[in-house]
């Protein structure tokens, strides 16, 4: 083997590699099983989905190889250019895009699709990367908080403008990142305390919710202090009442621009003249109320009407198994009449009867666990665990700052799409139509997630070249 051959393949983690060909293999099996009503048993043609899908994992290992040529070096500095690119087509497919599935994200060329937000994925992780490793960035530093938050946020938002908001929320695994460079764990804990505070307030009314923040509030004020003055008292209940009162007899946005009002003024008063408990239990309170507001009016007048069904058929709300419920009803009869061992590869009846709408895509789990069962899909499961605990070794092993960053930009994309999409094939998370990696149809998908893939795969093998 020659030095330039051995310095461009023989430092590949072949494991890592043989990863990725199994999952794109058992994806390819998946689609064909799905497509196969479709077509003769004899063969299939490049015009059915499961032939286009081989056309793409085609185009997905040459492009592979191809990034295997580059210096390391290379990712790094066309990161900028590949991040300004990605928002132009996140701007572009607003007004030349197509619609589908209720979303203005796809451009449409000749017989193939474009979806730009999944490429905005990879190139967000690129210039993540490039501007965390630079040597004078602090994670601690505000400064540099903010200006790593818009570097996700602008692609994020340009997501959502499409109308396309479970790719947006994809964005927020980048939270992962930012931990494992320093971000406090203080931080997450407030993170994850919005998220059950998000969950809790599509779940249980306003004034019930209130009534709890407040009471347990009130309980551990007084359980701090011995005695309070009349007018610590009178802050109490006067915010108590104010809570209470507002959203119910005023217009909701009024009412969220007064206590969010409230809630800034009251946090300037704790953080410039009055450190005392009394202010941090006004500040607490007033933030609750208005964040309790603001996802009561984005349920009621951002969300579309789907999307306000599917969340209530997660919760239990309403039952719906013929409507909005449909698919998530058919998706676990599938899953659960695959009982321990499956039907077998090719004997599914609800893929046969194509009783799951979408299930080549983002249903596409439904069908490993009807023809191959509880221990199928504990394997694939397995198989993506043993990945994303790979590429974290390979992240902490790398020596520039620029692989590491992007290793653990990488984990937390696959993470997230693989917990969510087989979350809510399973009923556990709202239907937010993301793909799963590797597995599910699609160009956009299969390319951007090998690409992704890859330029890992290039990064860790010259990381023996690379300094700090």
């Amino acid at each position: 083997m020659s030095q330039a051959t051995n310095k461009l393949f023989g430092q590949i983690d072949w494991l890592l590699v043989v990863m990725f060909l199994l999952l794109i293999s058992v994806g390819w099996a998946v689609v064909y099983s799905v497509d196969s009503t479709n077509f003769d048993d004899t063969g299939f043609s490049f015009k059915t989905t499961a032939g286009k899908q081989l056309i793409w994992i085609g185009v997905a290992l040459i492009l592979g190889i191809i990034i295997q040529l580059f210096d390391h070096r290379f990712f790094s500095v066309i990161s900028p250019i590949v991040y300004f690119i990605s928002l132009i087509l996140l701007i572009a497919v607003l007004f030349a895009g197509s619609e589908k599935f209720g979303s203005r994200s796809w451009f449409n060329i000749g017989g193939f699709s474009l979806q730009p937000a999944e490429f905005a994925k990879l190139s967000t992780a690129l210039i993540l990367a490039a501007y965390l490793a630079g040597r004078t960035i602090n994670i601690g530093n505000i400064s540099d908080h903010l200006t790593s938050f818009m570097l996700v946020a602008i692609p994020a938002l340009l997501v959502i403008m499409q109308g396309d908001t479970g790719s947006a929320l994809v964005f927020s695994a980048f939270i992962f990142v930012f931990y494992r460079q320093g971000l406090s764990g203080f931080i997450l804990i407030i993170l994850l305390f919005f998220a059950l505070l998000f969950v809790l307030g599509l779940v249980l009314e306003y004034p019930v919710l209130m009534g709890i923040i407040i009471t347990l509030s009130t309980f551990l004020y007084f359980l701090n202090r011995t005695q309070a003055g009349w007018w610590q008292i009178a802050l109490l209940i006067s915010v108590s009442i104010l809570t209470f009162v507002l959203p119910l007899r005023i217009p909701l946005n009024i009412s969220i621009g007064i206590t969010g009002g409230l809630f800034v003024v009251a946090l300037v008063a704790f953080a410039n003249f009055q450190k005392s408990f009394s202010v941090a239990f006004t500040v607490f309170v007033f933030f609750c109320s208005t964040f309790l507001q603001g996802i009561s009016f984005g349920y009621s007048y951002i969300l579309k009407p789907h999307q306000q069904q599917r969340i209530d058929v997660i919760l239990g709300k309403v039952t719906d198994v013929k409507g909005i419920g449909y698919n998530l009803h058919q998706s676990k009869i599938a899953i659960g009449s695959g009982g321990l061992t499956g039907k077998g590869y090719l004997q599914g009846t609800q893929t046969k009867g194509n009783f799951v709408p979408e299930q080549i895509t983002d249903f596409i789990f439904c069908t490993i666990g009807e023809e191959f069962g509880f221990l199928g899909s504990f394997l694939l499961i397995f198989l993506y665990l043993a990945l994303l605990i790979k590429i974290i070794f390979v992240a902490e092993r790398q020596r520039s700052e620029f692989s590491r960053i992007y290793a653990y930009g990488v984990v937390s994309i696959l993470f997230f799409h693989i917990f969510v999409n087989i979350g809510m094939t399973v009923g556990l998370l709202p239907i937010i139509g993301i793909p799963l990696p590797f597995i599910s149809y699609g160009g956009s998908s299969i390319i951007a997630f090998s690409i992704l893939f890859f330029i890992l795969v290039k990064l860790d093998a010259e990381r023996i070249y690379t300094i700090r």
